[in-house]
């Protein structure tokens, strides 16, 4: 149901129809469920081919991500800038060597304001100080950062 969701629907269902292609995203452990959440909008076709390179695909694997992670990074808009950001192994060792894992990252960058929030993860005394007090989890942090009210409630801790 999700992958017919939105326009180009059949041209979704032809895509799939092709066993090479299907095999290969179902032996690199992707379910039809994170197929239908990468398809869902557009430039499905482009997301299908990002993921089709097995460097890329290694890359993001071997950093933690899993692919429920990659396909809810790429739902919305902006998903090319979101993993050429990760794709940077600076950024991406300053968040893991923080504690941080691929469901924690895939939740900061859902909705708008996603490189100011990986930003300020990074350079925030005060986010930095309540994750190695114990105030706040990593998790408790990633869903904070995905609420709306998400600049107030950082400045809180």
């Amino acid at each position: 149901s999700q992958i017919v969701r939105n326009a180009d629907w059949k041209e979704k269902l032809e895509y799939f129809e092709d066993p090479e292609k299907l095999r290969y995203f179902t032996d690199a452990g992707f379910n039809g469920y994170h197929l239908s959440q990468i398809v869902m909008n557009a430039d499905w076709e482009e997301k299908l081919r990002y993921f089709g390179d097995p460097e890329k695909l290694r890359y993001f694997t071997d950093a933690g991500f899993n692919r429920f992670h990659l396909s809810q990074i790429v739902v919305g808009g902006a998903w090319e800038e979101k993993l050429k950001y990760f794709e940077d192994p600076e950024k991406l060792r300053c968040f893991t060597d923080a504690g941080f894992n691929g469901f924690h990252l895939s939740l900061f960058v859902v909705n708008a304001g996603w490189e100011e929030k990986l930003d300020l993860v990074i350079s925030s005394p005060g986010i930095q100080g309540a994750l190695s007090e114990g105030r706040i989890t990593h998790g408790q942090l990633a869903k904070m950062l995905k609420k709306r009210n998400w600049r107030q409630l950082v400045l809180q801790l």
